[in-house]
Order: C-alpha cells, then sequence, then structure tokens
C-alpha cells in the first residue's frame, strides 16, 4: 500500500460524537479512492474550530493537508480528484 500524502484534519466536539456525525465523517475519510492518515482533533476545553484545528495541523507529517469538518462528509474520489 502506498504510503499517504494527504492528511484528513476533522475537528470535533463531544456532541458530534454522540450524535453519529463524526462516524459518518470518518466513514467517508475511510472510503476514499486513494491512501489517506486522518487526525481527529477533539474540542475538549472549548476553545473554538480555528484553535482545534491548529492542534490537528500540528500532528500533520504528510505534505497534503485537507480539513473536514465533523457534520459534512467527503464524496469518494475527493482527496484523488
Amino acid at each position: 500500500m502506498t504510503r499517504p500524502s494527504v492528511t484528513v484534519v476533522t475537528p470535533f466536539h463531544e456532541q458530534r460524537r454522540a450524535n453519529g456525525m463524526l462516524e459518518r465523517a470518518a466513514r467517508s475519510v475511510r472510503a476514499q479512492t486513494v491512501p489517506v492518515h486522518h487526525v481527529l482533533a477533539e474540542d475538549i476545553h472549548r476553545m473554538g474550530a480555528a484553535i482545534t484545528r491548529a492542534h490537528g495541523l500540528a500532528l500533520v507529517e504528510t505534505e497534503w493537508t485537507a480539513f473536514l469538518d465533523s457534520d459534512d462528509e467527503l464524496d469518494p474520489d475527493h482527496i484523488e480528484q
């Protein structure tokens, strides 16, 4: 398997996990037609999306980064396209 060159960062808060939206978003990342790395960044201190995105971005080690909100999902070929 090819090593991913793209990381998808998904900032989220607990409510998204509880209502199933986070799992739906994560499933869409796993369904990508090319390999991707996925970072889940939880907003445990209610700091907001921007700070949570920055925390997730700090964990990225790939050439490219994509962001996916926890209440959204990607088409299967989104990263490939």
